[in-house]
């Protein structure tokens, strides 16, 4: 993988060759690692975070108000 790898849920021997293999290809570790790091700035910087954080917040907040007005039908 580009920054990392998938295994299926559970499957400890795919999970230690992946292990194996990042132990032993010096190159390909450090290829994940620096392409995971980028992807976890891109995706979880701060403004990213807040905006995700603040949208949730809005829409529990609409649900809970929405259920207020139909309680009151």
């Amino acid at each position: 993988g580009k920054s990392g790898f998938v295994v299926p849920v559970g499957d400890h021997t795919a999970m230690g060759n992946c292990v194996a293999t990042l132990f032993k290809d010096r190159c390909l570790r450090r290829r994940c690692g620096e392409r995971a790091r980028e992807i976890a700035i891109e995706k979880f910087n701060v403004d990213q975070v807040a905006k995700a954080t603040g949208d949730f917040y809005e829409h529990v907040l609409d649900a809970w108000a929405q259920r207020q007005q139909d309680a009151r039908v």
